[in-house]
């Protein structure tokens, strides 16, 4: 029996990856975001974002529509030492703002004031 268990496994095992990296690639109006490479494409175009956009990125798509916390974020991308970076987190989103603001009329990322940030689905 544990050998049959362990076929299956096996046979089953590409499908699941495939699946997860599927699930990793979101599409925004003409916006592309694929976690997997690290790849993020406007208009089949590709759009350079620094490491540090790319994970603040990640991590809002990854919570479309929901609220994330400035310090979900701060320790996301800079880690449990972040101190006081508010203000840096502030620059990247603007940074990423100004890359992403040919995708929609409405910008993709808003701001609750104090609070967070939201990635907002585009329509």
């Amino acid at each position: 029996m544990p050998e049959l268990i362990a076929r299956v496994k096996r046979q089953l095992n590409p499908l699941l990856k495939k699946q997860t990296e599927a699930d990793n690639i979101y599409t925004f109006a003409n916006l592309k975001i694929d976690l997997n490479d690290h790849k993020v494409g406007l208009d089949n175009k590709n759009i350079h974002l620094s490491k540090k956009e790319f994970l603040i990125l990640a991590c809002l798509v990854s919570n479309a529509g929901k609220l994330v916390m400035q310090n979900t974020l701060l320790k996301e991308v800079w880690g449990e030492c972040y101190g006081d970076g508010a203000q840096y987190l502030r620059v990247y989103i603007g940074q990423l703002r100004k890359k992403l603001s040919a995708c929609t009329k409405q910008p993709l990322i808003t701001t609750e004031n104090a609070i967070g940030y939201r990635f907002a689905m585009a329509d």
